[in-house]
């Protein structure tokens, strides 16, 4: 990213983010870890919540509240703790909690902000939970 500074009235540095942020294609894996940043930084100048202008896919990486996963079946996939026969299954038959290896699942509630393979999966003491706050617009 460049250093350069360009001066934009707080309403249209607000059109701006609100239109990226409502865009069909927010989140859709067209912004990269720096368009990400930009829009972090976008969001704290106007005032708002930066994790409005992080697409789910980049959340777990940033501060943020803890949301507990409470599907058992959710965790064992965000802990791969599925026994070998579903784990190595080329049947695609459907799981079932009694296909969850206990021995492979956290003691804690994970978090589950963020997408695909990128959840935050941490507990709620986490200091990632500490969420930046930005006053409302």
């Amino acid at each position: 990213m460049t250093t350069d500074t360009v001066t934009l009235g707080k309403e249209a540095a607000q059109r701006l983010f609100d239109a990226l942020c409502n865009s069909m294609d927010f989140g859709s894996g067209f912004l990269e870890t720096d368009d990400v940043e930009a829009l972090r930084e976008m969001a704290v100048a106007i005032g708002v919540d930066p994790n409005v202008g992080t697409p789910d896919e980049f959340k777990a990486g940033y501060p943020h509240p803890f949301e507990g996963e409470s599907d058992r079946r959710q965790v064992a996939w965000m802990f791969d703790a599925f026994s070998q026969s579903v784990r190595y299954s080329v049947t695609n038959a459907p799981y079932t909690v009694n296909d969850i290896d206990d021995s492979r699942m956290p003691d804690f509630t994970p978090c589950k902000v963020g997408s695909y393979g990128r959840r935050c999966a941490k507990p709620e003491s986490n200091p990632i939970h500490q969420a930046e706050s930005a006053t409302a617009r």
